[in-house]
């Protein structure tokens, strides 16, 4: 499980962790965290790690299709699989579900309103690493107080560059390469 936890007040504060924190270590964190009213934003790499009770914890939680299925113990196979995945999520608690779909989409799930945002077209070289690059944009945005909904449209976009290169942290884009990105795509659309 990869989480960050945000604090945007008076102090900036921000938290970072993975799946090799043991349960109870994390389970201390985001308490922590909630003691703070900082947001919480959950990446669930590793879902068996999560229980549904938790999300309401979160502010926002992206599993790619796979996850959500360990996360539900439901096939999600079609976008309306997705669509009734992210509903089902966002049915416990957690604010926003951006639920990655392997096309390089997302279903996103607010409020119980949803949305479907595809992903440009691109040539794809390698996903390693996507859902960081997705993760990272999602976090950033928000924290540029950005919605979910354009948070999630980075997100997308993000990974969407990713793909073109080869690893993970070598495919991330800079600042400039990814807005000329956004801007190349969006005059195509």
């Amino acid at each position: 499980m990869t989480f960050c936890t945000v604090d945007m007040g008076n102090t900036f504060r921000f938290g970072a962790g993975g799946v090799e924190i043991p349960g109870n270590v994390l389970d201390a964190a985001f308490a922590s965290a909630e003691r703070r009213a900082m947001r919480i934003f959950v990446d669930p790499t590793f879902p068996e790690e999560i229980e549904l009770s938790q999300l309401e914890r979160f502010d926002t939680i992206t599993p790619n299709q796979t996850e959500a299925k360990a996360l539900l113990n439901r096939e999600i196979k079609t976008a309306e699989d997705a669509i009734a995945a992210a509903k089902q999520l966002s049915g416990n608690g957690v604010n926003a579900v951006c639920l990655k779909l392997s096309n390089g989409g997302c279903v996103l799930c607010e409020n119980g309103d949803v949305l479907l945002i595809a992903a440009p077209d691109v040539d794809m070289v390698d996903k390693t690493g996507a859902g960081d690059a997705f993760m990272g944009a999602l976090a950033v945005a928000l924290l540029d107080g950005h919605s979910h909904l354009e948070a999630a449209r980075l997100g997308v976009a993000a990974a969407s560059f990713s793909v073109g290169r080869r690893g993970a942290q070598a495919s991330y884009p800079s600042r400039e390469e990814f807005f000329a990105f956004i801007s190349r795509y969006r005059e195509a659309a």
